[in-house]
């Protein structure tokens, strides 16, 4: 694929990182061998190597990412929570030089070492009614997270965990049952088009909605086995806590 698109940017991360660590931006093949040389100095690293979006949507000329978490309930039902964080860079998008991470690479612990972080909104996260505002106004597309983004981000999800669907999933008549929470990153391009950028299995909840994120998944996942009285308390926003977290899919019954 590199040899078929010699002029395109390519992103390099090593598998097992976190934190944004060891992230770098390539613009050619002999660059990601450079790259993986210099910092797999044992050899026993592997790495992921993606296509660089060239075109990222853009929020007041900033780069993003979405943060979704999904949930797997037994028996491999497929939710969606209502609500996401758009990871905001802290500096102006600059598709001419990529010398500089901060404006490039949107992952939240990268950028909390800038010094412009928290300079524009607080935490450098917004959610999806100020994306659906400010894409109105620079795009002039309305309601833009419900009716373009929420669907396709539900679609890449579902697949994704169906293609592991086999490997995971507990059989029936097994003596125990299990859920799991996923954060699903994703990149939107000047287009709309919905770009998977990883899948983590212990993702951080953004404060703001961790209290709803843990009543929904205690509605769906505990109050049916064992029925707690303070899952029927509301969780923000007035809702029912499970209500916050929206169905995908389940298996044919």
């Amino acid at each position: 694929l590199m040899a078929e698109q010699p002029q395109a940017n390519w992103i390099v991360k090593p598998s097992a990182g976190c934190g944004g660590q060891g992230i770098q931006i390539a613009t050619s093949s002999q660059e990601i061998l450079e790259h993986v040389d210099t910092t797999n100095t044992e050899g026993k690293s592997l790495f992921v190597v993606q296509r660089y979006v060239d075109r990222p949507l853009l929020l007041g000329g900033r780069k993003f990412d979405v943060r979704v978490w999904i949930l797997v309930v037994n028996p491999f039902c497929i939710y969606q929570f209502s609500e996401g964080s758009c990871r905001m860079s802290s500096v102006q998008y600059d598709a001419q030089s990529f010398t500089s991470l901060e404006a490039h690479i949107t992952n939240h612990c990268l950028q909390e070492q800038s010094a412009d972080f928290g300079k524009h909104e607080e935490g450098n996260e917004l959610w999806y009614a100020d994306l659906d505002r400010i894409v109105e106004k620079e795009k002039g597309i309305k309601n833009a997270s419900e009716r373009l983004l929420k669907p396709q981000f539900a679609e890449i999800a579902k697949l994704s965990l169906l293609s592991i669907k086999e490997v995971v999933e507990v059989m029936p008549g097994s003596n125990y049952e299990c859920f799991q929470l996923f954060g699903f990153d994703y990149l939107v391009d000047e287009e709309m088009k919905v770009h998977l950028l990883e899948i983590n299995g212990s993702p951080g909840a953004a404060e703001k909605w961790l209290n709803p994120i843990v009543s929904g998944m205690v509605d769906l996942c505990v109050q049916p086995k064992f029925p707690l009285p303070s899952a029927a308390e509301e969780a923000k926003g007035g809702k029912p806590a499970g209500s916050h977290w929206e169905h995908i899919w389940s298996p044919p019954q």
